[in-house]
């Protein structure tokens, strides 16, 4: 597999279905060069994108953390104005970090943070039988192969990482970072074999998106791809140019 400067791949790609409805959102990716994000809440994994969500830390280590949303969400408040509301808050069993109000609301906010996202799935590989089998409507659909280019939106995709256990996320003490990478980017291992990639935009949200034409090389037809779908896509791909690539799925 070729990669680019950043460690990531050259190509991601993107199975596709052409059964029932899903063969109409399959051809609009052609149509009108967009993509769809999805809400976490919306993948095959009810417990993906779903972290143990921690407040465990010291009294001190709280105080630093509530000290610290002070300051970013009401920077007016003095210093003494700041000490009087957390000792207030420290003296408050239903308000202290390991109360479980705070816990449940914590746990709620981070769920909503999570589906407030636009979430693009993508992956290295194409030649993955399973793969073919579930997202392709058992080898009928197409696989679309993405170039990573420095001004796409796309390369921003991050691997995603695959654990027998579900992350541990202490809101209280993990950097930002960190946070966003458990609650996104952590699957299942039993998940591994999909080598996934994830876009993660807060920003964009859930919903369709448009991709420079440029972005999408080439198109991998499935082994059961019926002869109306492959002559409708290709005239559709006709547009992208001479050097785009079609392909057909080769025997295992």
């Amino acid at each position: 597999m070729s990669t680019v400067s950043s460690g990531k791949p050259e190509f991601l790609y993107k199975f596709r279905a052409l059964d029932n409805a899903s063969a109409n959102y399959t051809l609009d990716i052609l149509r009108k060069n967009s993509l769809w994000l999805s809400k976490p809440l919306n993948f095959n994994d009810p417990f993906d994108c779903v972290p143990v969500v921690s407040t465990s830390a010291t009294d001190d280590k709280f105080r630093d953390y509530v000290n610290g949303l002070f300051k970013k969400f009401n920077p007016a408040m003095s210093r003494n104005e700041r000490r009087v509301m957390i000792s207030e808050i420290m003296n408050d069993p239903n308000r202290r970090h390991d109360s479980y109000f705070i816990q449940s609301a914590m746990k709620k906010s981070v769920d909503e943070a999570v589906n407030s996202a636009g979430v693009l799935s993508l992956t290295s590989r194409f030649d993955h039988v399973l793969m073919w089998s579930h997202y392709a409507s058992s080898h009928s659909g197409i696989c679309l192969k993405f170039r990573l280019r420095p001004e796409s939106w796309i390369t921003s995709a991050r691997k995603v990482l695959y654990s027998a256990d579900r992350p541990i996320m202490n809101i209280i003490s993990d950097p930002s970072e960190e946070i966003q990478r458990k609650s996104i980017l952590f699957k299942a291992d039993f998940w591994a074999y999909e080598d996934e990639w994830r876009v993660i935009n807060p920003a964009l949200g859930a919903g369709s998106h448009d991709f420079d034409p440029n972005d999408l090389v080439g198109i991998i037809f499935g082994k059961n791809i019926s002869a109306d779908h492959k002559s409708e896509i290709i005239k559709l791909a006709s547009k992208y140019g001479k050097n785009f690539r079609f392909v057909e799925v080769a025997r295992w």
